[in-house]
């Protein structure tokens, strides 16, 4: 490939900022490459980090005896189940 065929790396910085919800990337070569698994996986994994939240919190309610009125304090006094 010619030097004058690839792109610039402020054409590259300037394409990627075009585009903030995809995460892309060059290649040596100047293709663009996309990494939707790595966005799918972080998703999953945020939801998984979520749902273990929720879980914790059940379990330490438990732990301490609460009923749903004393639940609903603490969650209301420390912003938890916030979305």
């Amino acid at each position: 490939m010619e030097k004058d065929e690839k792109m610039k790396s402020s054409d590259v910085r300037r394409s990627c900022k075009s585009r903030p919800s995809q995460l892309l990337s060059l290649s040596p070569n100047g293709r663009k490459i996309a990494f939707p698994l790595r966005v799918k996986k972080k998703e999953r994994l945020g939801k998984e980090i979520e749902q273990l939240d929720e879980d914790i919190d059940r379990l330490v309610y438990g732990l301490y005896g609460l009923n749903l009125e004393e639940i609903a304090l603490v969650e209301r006094e420390t912003g938890g189940n916030q979305q």
